[in-house]
């Protein structure tokens, strides 16, 4: 049991790693996007991606 626990613990702490390096590089890049200032902001969706028959069909 210990065994798994180790895997898991393991493979959080490389995707938690992984995460805030990328949120590191986004805080220290110099292009920045204001959405809103943005007239429309555009976002695609597509059924089967886990967003849900209810928000898909709201969105």
């Amino acid at each position: 049991m210990n065994d798994y626990i180790n895997q898991a613990t393991e493979k959080f702490a490389a995707l938690l790693k992984k995460q805030l390096e990328r949120a590191e590089k986004l805080n220290a890049g110099e292009e920045f996007t204001d959405f809103a200032a943005l007239d429309k902001i555009v976002i695609g969706i597509i059924p089967g991606d886990g967003i849900g028959p209810i928000i898909l069909r709201e969105a």
